[in-house]
């Protein structure tokens, strides 16, 4: 089961279940990661968000559009839909997401102008 968002952020979610194809199996991706892949060879026109790097390749192959979740922040800053893209980014570190804090600070200060060192994770 995948959970899709409108055109808009500010529509609701479709919740819609995807079948596994078995070009995306033979990847051996996770299993959202597969659900999220078999649904978008079979709607083009969606753009993923994956941050797996197996799935990516997967993507890659197929010539499939995507996004990782750094560039989904980032946008959202840029559009006006946060008030903070650090701050969301600080919030997902701090509840298991990972990323290298190198590349948040090179692309927070190239794209939306903010500071990684303004925004310190706790030790």
């Amino acid at each position: 089961m995948i959970r899709l968002a409108g055109p808009s952020l500010n529509e609701q979610f479709t919740t819609v279940n995807a079948t596994p194809l078995s070009e995306v199996l033979a990847w051996d991706p996770r299993i959202g990661e597969t659900a999220v892949l078999s649904y978008a060879l079979e709607e083009s026109h969606w753009t993923v968000v994956l941050d797996d790097a197996v799935a990516r390749k997967c993507a890659k192959s197929f010539d499939l559009p995507f996004k990782g979740t750094l560039a989904v922040v980032v946008l959202a800053k840029q559009r006006g839909l946060i008030p903070s893209a650090a701050g969301v980014l600080r919030s997902l570190l701090r509840s298991g997401f990972h990323l290298d804090e190198g590349i948040i600070r090179t692309v927070l200060s190239r794209t939306v102008g903010e500071r990684w060192d303004q925004c310190p994770l706790p030790r």
